[in-house]
């Protein structure tokens, strides 16, 4: 369970981050 915790915040950290990376280049 902690394993599949730890992906889940990761992926949800990595979009979290992609998506202001593209507000910034499309902004």
């Amino acid at each position: 369970m902690g394993e599949s915790v730890f992906e889940v915040v990761k992926q949800s950290v990595t979009a979290r981050e992609a998506a202001e990376l593209y507000g910034i280049a499309v902004g």
